[in-house]
């Protein structure tokens, strides 16, 4: 094996995973938002660490405010139940 082989086979091995991902999520903290503590202010910024599917290493860090995670989960379980009701009648009707 050349040398210059080995060399491109130790760069390709040093680019990240994350890198890689077309699907990759960039969250953008608002400025006009300001970063609090108050636990019940639902303007807190809060950052969660989420696995990407078809990737058992891949992870990406998604930083939402406390009010956007909770419409989130609220929509989540909305799909999850519509999901439900539907396919559980006769022809998917």
């Amino acid at each position: 094996m050349k040398l210059a082989d080995v060399i491109f086979a130790c760069a390709l091995l040093s680019i990240p995973v994350a890198a890689l991902a077309d699907d990759a999520v960039t969250p953008v903290a608002s400025p006009a938002i300001p970063a609090t503590k108050d636990a019940k202010d639902p303007n807190r910024i809060i950052c969660k660490t989420e696995d990407q599917i078809g990737s058992r290493i891949a992870t990406t860090k998604v930083c939402l405010t406390a009010a956007q995670w909770r419409d989130r989960a609220f929509h989540a379980g909305q799909w999850a139940e519509h999901q439900e009701t539907y396919n559980s009648q006769p022809n998917g009707r």
